[in-house]
């Protein structure tokens, strides 16, 4: 949809987050939407820190966010239900502690523009990464600054970024 409201504008890339090269120069790399929590692991995080840091400027920066484990394990055991006009959909999650991955499979109906509903299910993979470890990874990337940061309070983190559920990461390639 918005690709064709952005031709000419914008470059789409499809690539693995662990594996690409989209050139040099940029100024800033942004993630969303706890996407980086997708990565199978540790190390697919550290490439994916990798590649972004070859893609920047020498005064880039990065930006993105992380659920941690804490909502993992406070907000993944369940299951809820929509179920309107347009779909129905159950989507049930699990996580596991001991190896630091959550599930959640959404399977349900979705509304065609013909009026019938079709079946799907797809399975939703997560992980809960070491906010210490990603730090590591991070400047092993060769990003010199980095800081957690809560979503209501742009200031960095002073008290331990794994007592919220979601932090903020700020990395650049040079001090702030």
């Amino acid at each position: 949809v918005c690709s064709s409201d952005l031709a000419g504008t914008a470059r789409f890339v499809q690539a693995d987050a662990a594996d690409f090269d989209v050139g040099r120069g940029f100024g800033l790399a942004v993630s969303t939407y706890d996407a980086l929590n997708h990565l199978s692991g540790p190390d697919a995080l550290a490439a994916c820190f990798g590649c972004v840091y070859a893609s920047l400027a020498d005064d880039g920066w990065f930006l993105f966010d992380l659920n941690t484990e804490l909502a993992f394990r406070t907000r993944w055991n369940g299951i809820s239900v929509q179920d309107d006009e347009e779909a129905m959909i159950v989507s049930r999650s699990v996580y596991d502690a001991a190896n630091r991955v959550a599930f959640t499979k959404l399977s349900g109906f979705l509304r065609a523009q013909d009026g019938r509903y079709d079946r799907f299910e797809e399975l939703v993979p997560e992980t809960a990464f070491d906010l210490r470890q990603v730090e590591r990874a991070l400047r092993a990337a060769g990003f010199v600054s980095v800081a957690f940061a809560d979503g209501a309070d742009p200031q960095a983190l002073t008290e331990e970024p794994e007592a919220k559920t979601r932090v903020f990461v700020v990395a650049g390639k040079q001090d702030a």
